[in-house]
């Protein structure tokens, strides 16, 4: 697993966001963060299966060898959303734009925004962990909150608290290795909803539920969408 350049991306954020250059860097990123995820509440299922029909899309234009088809499996149970599909896996650009949000790799054609768009998933999200080819990232809130104790001491992050109180570290930005105990073909991504949104107007399971076939027409390479919810199959 390529544990390396995880904790490479980790020290980057850390040294950007603690030097005098980065100003009000923190500040910026917490009002981009509300902004975004806001604007994409109610879409979180589709920036998914948006993000896996790129990807798919990304290694046909590039000649890749795909061994499958591109299928994704939802499964919903209690507050924890899985999302699986076969046929492409997350390579360092991929897992660089979760991390680094608005430096997506992917431009022009390409429906989705694996930074942006994978971002919607934090309106829901205590928890995200990611298992996809050499990489298992884990991202969450106590992860995000450890790592702000340790820089929060840092003159240029007292300053920021002085002007925001409420200042965090988004919880994307500061990835963690885990090991890799899901089966290895296919990409899966993990998702502990919080409690309190389950019952959210825009919740996982409305979305499921509501759920129009006509999105196939915007995802031109998904072949087959299999969900489960609370051992219901679609």
């Amino acid at each position: 697993m390529n544990t390396q350049y995880i904790e490479t991306l980790l020290k980057e954020y850390i040294t950007l966001h603690t030097t005098p250059q980065s100003r009000d860097l923190l500040l910026q990123e917490n009002n981009i963060e509300k902004r975004d995820i806001k604007g994409y509440h109610g879409r979180e299922i589709l920036e998914l299966l948006q993000n896996a029909d790129d990807a798919y899309q990304k290694s046909l234009d590039q000649n890749e060898h795909l061994e499958s088809e591109l299928n994704v499996e939802i499964c919903y149970n209690n507050n924890l959303l899985i999302v699986a599909n076969t046929g492409t896996f997350f390579d360092q650009d991929g897992i660089k734009a979760v991390v680094q949000g608005n430096n997506s790799p992917k431009r022009g054609k390409y429906i989705g925004n694996k930074g942006t768009g994978f971002r919607s998933i934090l309106n829901w999200a205590d928890k995200v962990s990611i298992y996809s080819g050499e990489f298992a990232v884990q991202f969450s809130k106590d992860i995000a909150n450890r790592v702000f104790d340790e820089i929060k001491s840092k003159s240029q992050i007292k300053k920021q608290l002085i002007q925001c109180p409420t200042l965090y570290i988004p919880m994307l930005a500061v990835p963690k290795n885990i090991d890799h105990d899901r089966p290895k073909d296919r990409t899966t991504i993990e998702i502990t909803i919080n409690e309190k949104k389950i019952t959210d107007d825009y919740s996982v399971e409305k979305q499921l539920h509501s759920i129009d076939l006509r999105i196939l027409l915007f995802l031109p390479n998904l072949s087959k969408i299999s969900i489960n919810i609370d051992g219901n199959s679609i």
